[in-house]
């Protein structure tokens, strides 16, 4: 017997009739116990109160509606009774168990009594919520509550937290930690969409309350005002509670339901709720203050030293996790990151002490963080959280962690310079300060000038050829002791904050062998400088260049550019020192490489040559997209180069360089490949409106915005959208096979 006989779809309807049947006694005795029989035969007539007045009227919609369910299947089973043949033939589509389900969300007489209903409910919980209002006499009492409740944690509120965990996605592994959100579709998303093509009542009521949002009048607690939205989404949840019998989900809370609209429904109305909760001359405050202390230091937070982390970036993880809640739009997710931070820090702590762990010590911490995470807007946030999300998260360990977060955001807004330790300081020394200065002070917290071009005895200055191409690396110029007091270095002395020995100690860590090419801290008589204690020091891949006292940055700029053409595959001069490697690069040598570069390449702007290359391995997945089209010859630029010159190879089973320089073969084969795969993209009729090949900003992104658009319409998932990579490549071959079989790819 197929699944679609009529014998199988009667014995669907006659079950789905007994269960109508069923709701609808339980229904009619509910509604007869709430009136009072006291009044019966005295001939008085007593005016029963508002509320259950609303309940009996909302109960004899529900009446109404599944009596039309009723007579509808009562009506489709005779049709299907009367049809010729037998039972075991195919039921016709407009008579089976789906269709009748079409019927109903599309039945404007059932629409219009559920919509009632959900009027009565809403109204119902507007009189709830007044009276609660009006008898709450102090207006602190929820947040003391919430503080309670963070030490006291009851039964429920572990059920609803393990509710909320589930709806988001969240497994929780064996350890301290948490993995990442990630929503699971469930049929509640079906049911919820905003999608047009989503027919039920639940996508009806839900596209109506946000065209009601966008299309509100000024004044009034309607649309997306925060009361009317909790009093609206609740309304709905409770109405698809009590209708889980039609849906087969027995199982459904009101609070999981609440999640699941709060999820569909905001990203489309967070705008308008934005507009209620919005603070903007605090946000700016809170902003000017985040980037004023942005190198704050543990020491002056008053955090004790037990209590502070060791990490390069101390608690980089409540910092990342904090500022991850930017990302999000739904009020729940927020508040749940918050939550999430905030346990990071819990969890650092606990792996550095045995003792518990006080408020006092962990508000300290907190004020550090989000500091540090510098939020947008975060009074907003705190607001918006607070007013938009659902009521029941506002208790227990998320609302006392939403406090924390409204404490400290109340503590950056007050903060001033006397509130924090002072901390010692020390001279730093810089060469060359308007290349370095920049660098320098993303690393230390340079607070001053203590005396600019300041000669020092027995160094020398130093570039450093490798490191010269990378714009953002502080140790680009070095210092090198030699002993010899005729040797000269000019420098820049800076006040330099020593957050403190521990911190301090990070920072030299990180100059160490073998992370940072040996560098090292130098104690000059100047104070503090990068560099190395002596030529024996220099690593083997290091060369250098000595910069002149007299004029220091016109060599250093000398050897930025030589170093770019190196790599343009245009051969350096033989050193004049082999141990250690040390170039003289005069202005004749630059002279000189720039004609060879002209004469190789056939271009006489290396800049140009670099954006077009990096403009080519960007769209072909070779270079990642946070590079700048800016013409410099990186690190991250070598090893891209040096990828595609690994592949090539593969792809073409021939021997090739792969030193990852941009020789004229290179850079020709890499515009051979990007113009290949463009002409397969014409050939399938898709033209942008920019040329593929501009190195224009603008006209890049539109490119890859031209791409993701066409890789959204092959529906095919990557993980650079923009970016013709492998995968995307393929489905191209894929297109034009289907197009013309017969034509080679």
């Amino acid at each position: 017997m197929g699944d679609s006989s009529r014998r199988r779809t009667l014995r669907q309807l006659e079950q789905l009739k007994d269960e109508m049947e069923s709701m609808h006694k339980a229904l009619q005795e509910t509604t007869s116990r709430v009136q009072s029989p006291a009044n019966e035969g005295t001939g008085i007539e007593l005016e029963a109160p508002v509320g259950e007045r609303s309940s009996n009227d909302a109960n004899e919609m529900k009446l109404r509606i599944l009596k039309l369910k009723i007579r509808r299947i009562e009506s489709v089973m005779d049709e299907i009774r009367r049809l010729p043949g037998n039972d075991k033939d195919a039921t016709p589509k407009h008579l089976t168990l789906k269709a009748f389900h079409s019927w109903v969300q599309s039945n404007e007489e059932i629409y219009e009594l559920q919509s009632r209903i959900i009027e009565i409910s809403v109204a119902r919980r507007e009189r709830r919520t007044k009276t609660a209002i009006e008898q709450t006499n102090d207006p602190k009492t929820k947040a003391m509550d919430a503080m309670q409740n963070f030490f006291k944690v009851d039964a429920r509120t572990i059920e609803f937290r393990d509710q909320l965990r589930s709806f988001l996605g969240v497994q929780q592994p064996s350890g301290r930690s948490e993995s990442g959100v990630a929503i699971k579709k469930t049929f509640l998303d079906a049911l919820f969409s905003l999608n047009a093509a989503n027919r039920s009542f639940e996508g009806r009521k839900l596209r109506e309350y946000a065209r009601e949002c966008w299309n509100e009048e000024d004044g009034g607690e309607r649309g997306a005002h925060p009361a009317r939205y909790h009093d609206f989404t609740q309304a709905l949840s409770h109405f698809v509670v009590d209708s889980q019998a039609s849906y087969h989900q027995r199982q459904l809370e009101p609070q999981t339901v609440q999640l699941k609209v709060e999820s569909n429904l905001m990203p489309a109305i967070h705008k308008k709720c934005m507009e209620y909760v919005r603070q903007r001359k605090e946000d700016a405050i809170l902003s000017r203050q985040c980037k004023k202390y942005a190198n704050v230091t543990q020491a002056q937070m008053s955090i004790p030293p037990q209590c502070q982390s060791n990490e390069p970036v101390p608690y980089i993880d409540a910092i990342a996790q904090l500022k991850a809640t930017c990302f999000c739009v739904i009020p729940s997710q927020k508040l749940y990151g918050v939550m999430k931070s905030a346990r990071s820090v819990f969890s650092k702590l606990a792996e550095s002490q045995q003792d518990a762990v006080g408020a006092d010590d962990f508000m300290d911490i907190w004020c550090y963080v989000v500091i540090k995470a510098d939020l947008p807007e975060l009074a907003t946030m705190c607001n918006y959280m607070a007013e938009y999300s659902c009521q029941g998260l506002t208790q227990g360990e998320a609302g006392y962690f939403l406090s924390s977060l409204q404490g400290a955001a109340q503590y950056i807004l007050s903060l001033k310079d006397r509130d924090l330790i002072p901390l010692k300081h020390r001279s730093f020394a810089i060469c060359c300060p308007d290349e370095t200065r920049s660098c320098a002070s993303a690393l230390f917290s340079l607070s001053g000038i203590i005396s600019k071009q300041s000669e020092i005895e027995g160094y020398k200055a130093y570039a450093v050829l490798p490191w010269t191409i990378n714009a953002s690396r502080p140790l680009s110029v070095v210092l090198v002791k030699t002993g010899n007091l005729e040797d000269r270095a000019k420098i820049t002395r800076f006040s330099l904050t020593d957050q403190n020995e521990k911190e301090f100690h990070v920072i030299e860590e990180t100059l160490k062998r073998g992370r940072s090419g040996g560098a090292d801290f130098l104690d000059t008589p100047e104070g503090l400088a990068i560099g190395f204690k002596s030529h024996n020091d220099l690593p083997e891949d290091v060369a250098l260049v000595p910069l002149s006292p007299n004029n220091p940055k016109a060599q250093y700029d000398r050897t930025q550019l030589c170093t770019r053409l190196n790599r343009l595959s245009i051969p350096l001069p033989d050193p004049i020192e082999s141990k250690p490697r040390i170039y003289d690069i005069t202005e004749k040598i630059q002279l000189e490489m720039l004609h060879s570069f002209e004469t190789v390449h056939q271009h006489d702007d290396s800049l140009e040559l670099i954006k077009e290359s990096q403009v080519h391995l960007q769209h072909l997945g070779y270079l990642t997209l946070l590079v700048q089209i800016d013409g410099l010859y990186s690190d991250v630029m070598l090893a891209a180069v040096q990828s595609f010159q690994v592949a090539w190879n593969a792809k073409n089973s021939t021997p090739g360089r792969t030193d990852g320089r941009l020789c004229p073969e290179t850079r020709r084969r890499i515009r051979e490949e990007f113009s290949a795969v463009w002409k397969k993209m014409t050939r399938l009729g898709l033209i942008c409106s920019t040329d593929p090949l501009s190195t224009v900003q603008g006209d890049v992104k539109t490119f890859r915005h031209f791409v993701s658009e066409c890789q959204k319409s092959w529906g095919i998932v990557v993980h650079a959208p923009g970016v013709l990579g492998p995968k995307t490549i393929r489905e191209i071959d894929r297109q034009l096979t289907i197009l013309n079989p017969s034509r080679p790819r």
